[in-house]
């Protein structure tokens, strides 16, 4: 997802949702984040999200990233189903 940087150029905060039909089983993704789109590029944001919480539901609050592409790597989900995955800045 490209992200729109501030009018100033300075940091801005970053969240993600991820959303799951059902229960994914064992999960570890990865919040990434990168200025330029290219996959070798993409660092890690803070540790891997591991934790489901209420309605099969995953959130991460970055408050303070400059990047203007960012992305989730699911490297674990061990009961694939329908999910949704939002950004937002």
């Amino acid at each position: 997802m490209a992200l729109q940087q501030t009018p100033a150029g300075g940091a801005q905060k970053l969240s993600v949702r991820i959303a799951f039909q059902t229960t994914p089983g064992v999960i570890s993704l990865q919040p990434q984040v990168s200025d330029t789109d290219v996959d070798a590029d993409y660092q890690s944001e803070g540790p891997p999200l591991t934790t489901i919480g209420n309605n099969f539901e995953v959130r991460a609050e970055f408050p303070a990233i400059t990047a203007k592409f960012a992305r989730l790597l699911a490297t674990t989900v061990t009961t694939p189903n329908l999910t949704t995955v939002d950004f937002s800045a």
